[in-house]
């Protein structure tokens, strides 16, 4: 069901929290709070989100393509996925990526990650240059033409089960492949 800015705004003044199946395409909202929202399976598609406050929102097994979040706060959300989205300087600090989740294709620079959780996710195609990975824990995933350099706080990480492939590491160095659990090659 397509809903307009003015509706969605509205409906959240009246304390409405719940728009599972929404599609919110084509939207201007910037700085608007959206937090603890239930989107789950919504379409969201060339929206732009910059600055939102998105705190404890759901986007489980939503649809977020070609959307502008950059800035926005995540933090404690609960997300699937994100395809060719601009995400940089997005805060997902204590965020939970769904199981079998994806982001591809994404800007992520500058992204801060403090102690988020990736369980059976995969970022793909996207650049994760400078950002903050601090208390970052995650197991089986994949991360496959992703750009690493100048993470921060990338010391000891949690990871288990991580799959590389053609990863730039944050020393620079092109990791062609690996596999392994505990540290991930530098």
């Amino acid at each position: 069901m397509r809903i307009t800015k003015s509706e969605l705004l509205s409906r959240y003044a009246d304390g409405e929290r719940q728009f599972q199946y929404v599609d919110l395409i084509g939207l201007d909202l910037s700085g608007v709070d959206l937090s603890r929202g239930d989107f789950a399976h919504a379409l969201i598609r060339d929206t732009n989100l910059r600055g939102a406050n998105l705190r404890f929102i759901s986007l489980c097994d939503a649809i977020v393509e070609r959307c502008d979040f950059s800035s926005a706060n995540f933090e404690e959300a609960v997300v699937g996925g994100f395809f060719d989205t601009n995400l940089s300087r997005a805060n997902f600090d204590r965020c939970r990526f769904m199981s079998l989740g994806r982001i591809v294709n994404c800007n992520l620079e500058g992204a801060t990650f403090r102690n988020a959780t990736l369980k059976d996710f995969s970022i793909e195609d996207s650049s994760l240059q400078g950002a903050n990975l601090e208390g970052m824990t995650g197991w089986d995933f994949t991360l496959v033409n992703v750009n690493l350099m100048g993470i921060i706080n990338f010391v000891d990480p949690a990871f288990d089960g991580v799959y590389l492939h053609n990863t730039i590491l944050p020393s620079g160095r092109l990791q062609v492949e690996w596999y392994g659990s505990g540290d991930i090659p530098r």
